[in-house]
């Protein structure tokens, strides 16, 4: 992907790290995470539960500022690279939501969606048909959502 981190060992080989890989935020935030500290990762558990962390529930906890902050935290004091941290959260967030639109198109029944109605009403007639990955209408700033 764009937003791939790629590492190149001592010996000379090549790693790309993906943006939902724990390493991902250490790697690309250095001066924020001198000690590298592990960012979110898919299938991130809540301590002593089952319960998956999403990104915006880590990036939510991760800027949060604390009545006992001293005032040394410096992830919120970073300006803006503070600024980039919170963007490419969330960037990290949608990327996610989207890909799981992308692999649970039957758990939102897209084929109901996908008939030669659709395809004819979108005013794509006689165009070549690709596969339409329909957005549930949870999805903010889809179409079905704005049409709401």
């Amino acid at each position: 992907g764009g937003r791939d981190v790629v590492v190149q060992f001592h010996g000379g080989g090549l790693r790309r790290i993906h943006e939902t890989h724990r390493s991902f935020d250490p790697l690309h935030f250095v001066l924020l995470f001198p000690a590298g500290d592990d960012g979110w990762k898919i299938n991130m558990k809540k301590n002593g539960t089952q319960q998956s962390i999403t990104p915006c529930d880590y990036y939510a906890y991760r800027i949060q500022w604390r009545v006992n902050d001293d005032g040394s935290n410096a992830l919120l004091m970073s300006e803006r690279l503070f600024q980039e941290y919170c963007c490419s959260g969330f960037a990290k967030a949608e990327h996610c939501r989207l890909q799981w639109h992308r692999h649970n198109q039957t758990a939102i029944r897209a084929a109901m969606y996908q008939g030669l109605c659709d395809h004819v009403k979108a005013g794509d007639a006689g165009k070549p048909v690709g596969k339409r990955i329909v957005l549930s209408n949870s999805f903010v700033g889809g179409n079905r959502d704005m049409s709401r």
